[in-house]
């Protein structure tokens, strides 16, 4: 696994002319600074082990960013918690494997 410092430096590697282009030569900072933030946001998500978003007035939670498993690798998608049927959906789909969520606004 990539440590945060070498995912940015991969990143601006693979995009600096796009990142000069755009931004200037501050950019980099800026683009360093904004990948530091998204990272630390993604952290953010609560384990449902943990937590689970509240309960809305028909049994089921508010509409949540989901984070769950698939074919190995971590996905995310807007969801619900039925909490009737002790599931997560997105849309009419369920969704299994889901690992954490978040607010969909950061309150």
């Amino acid at each position: 696994m990539k440590t945060i410092e070498e995912a940015i430096n991969n990143f601006i590697f693979e995009n600096e002319s796009d990142i000069r282009l755009d931004l200037g030569a501050a950019g980099f900072d800026y683009v360093k600074q904004a990948f530091k933030t998204g990272v630390e946001l993604a952290k953010k998500f609560i384990p449902i082990e943990e937590e689970l978003p509240k309960e809305d007035i028909w049994a089921f939670s508010k509409k949540v960013i989901i984070q769950f498993i698939y074919d190995d690798k971590i996905c995310f998608a807007t969801g619900q918690y039925d909490y009737a049927m002790k599931k997560w959906y997105s849309g009419d789909n369920e969704i299994d494997n889901v690992i954490a969520w978040r607010y969909i606004n950061i309150e």
